[in-house]
């Protein structure tokens, strides 16, 4: 009895991390559900569409990702969305810009943005259409900042979820 008792702690310390390292693979593809994207962090109310991912710095490259130090969303809304009363994060006027953020499925726009301030600190009053959000996690009910931008009817929206 003992024996069986053991391989099946042993059996669920190997699936625990197999598990983790799946559901980490996962988090870094972009997707369009924006429901699920409602269950992971409050957003602005009128999005009627959203293409967003969570992506880890430094970026997994192959079939077994390595240690990250940062995990970011990077959500492109539709329409142009205004944050809710109360919730910008006035203080903040830089925000370090991930240098994976500029994701292939952006805008145009958006994406040079990303690129122009790649792994730098992005001076939000340097830029008329974007200033400091702070949102709320859904499930744990952390705050999380980072910045909201709009440009040609969209709406960029980027945090530090780590």
């Amino acid at each position: 009895m003992r024996w069986r008792t053991t391989c099946a702690i042993a059996a669920g310390v190997v699936t625990a991390p197999l598990v983790a390292l799946f559901w980490l693979g996962e988090a870094s593809r972009e997707s369009d559900d924006l429901a699920t994207l409602q269950d992971i962090v409050a957003i602005p109310a009128g999005a009627t569409s959203a293409r967003w991912e969570i992506f880890g710095t430094p970026e997994a490259i192959g079939l077994v990702p390595g240690p990250t130090d940062y995990h970011t969303l990077i959500a492109e809304l539709q329409p142009a969305l205004a944050p809710a009363v109360g919730t910008a994060a006035a203080q903040r006027d830089e925000i370090t810009v991930m240098p994976e953020a500029a994701r292939h499925w952006l805008s145009d726009g958006f994406r040079a943005l990303m690129e122009q301030n790649r792994n730098a600190r992005l001076r939000l009053s340097a830029h008329k259409n974007c200033r400091a959000y702070q949102t709320t996690l859904r499930k744990s009910g952390r705050h999380v900042q980072g910045f909201l931008c709009t440009d040609a009817g969209h709406t960029l929206l980027y945090l530090d979820v780590t």
